[in-house]
């Protein structure tokens, strides 16, 4: 039996290995950690021959080797609220316990997948609703109703986790839930300033 450990399947440039043994479900193992750097895509191809001479080859999906996080130097974070339409909008205060969250930016090896986990903290650092939570492969989340004490400042965290389990860095959008509309003192608000130049 020849077993081959390329970088295409039916090559050999990683490694090819020779088993010798009768039993074909025993399989091989060896460590070609050194070998394998983060990012390269895998394929094992196995030749089986007889006492005849005569072969049959199979060849494997390939696999990716993974050993860094993802990169979230790029990454960002756009939160709203649908009711942000009733009040001036200050920035990093919405107007409900309704809001959408929105993320992008970060980066993996082509072909790999991420999934990501959100989580919602408070000023001083302690977790308002839980551990991190999978939310698969989404990068838009609406969170409805949800359990946040109101004029107080909370942190919403997303972070990216790749098909080997391995976490990015958190970013972080800062939010305050600002149920009281802001007094109307006849002045243009900041926003309308900057939106329109007034």
């Amino acid at each position: 039996m020849l077993i081959l450990a390329g970088t295409y399947p039916g090559t050999s440039d990683i490694q090819p290995f020779v088993v010798t043994s009768n039993d074909v479900t025993s399989g091989h193992s060896n460590d070609l950690s050194p070998l394998l750097a983060h990012g390269t895509k895998v394929y094992s191809t196995v030749t089986c021959l007889n006492g005849a001479g005569c072969h049959s080859t199979a060849y494997s999906d390939g696999v990716t080797i993974l050993t860094k996080a993802p990169n979230a130097t790029l990454a960002y974070t756009t939160l709203s609220s649908p009711d942000m339409t009733q009040y001036d909008i200050i920035l990093g205060y919405i107007p409900s316990n309704r809001f959408t969250l929105l993320w992008s930016g970060f980066a993996e090896c082509a072909d790999t997948p991420l999934q990501y986990e959100v989580r919602v903290t408070n000023s001083t650092g302690s977790v308002d609703n839980g551990d991190w939570t999978n939310v698969g492969y989404i990068r838009e989340l609406t969170l409805n109703d949800i359990v946040l004490p109101s004029n107080q400042s909370h942190v919403i965290e997303v972070r990216a986790v790749n098909m080997g389990g391995i976490s990015s860095e958190p970013i972080r959008t800062q939010f305050t839930i600002l149920t009281t509309p802001p007094l109307d003192n006849g002045k243009k608000s900041l926003f309308h300033c900057l939106i329109f130049n007034l």
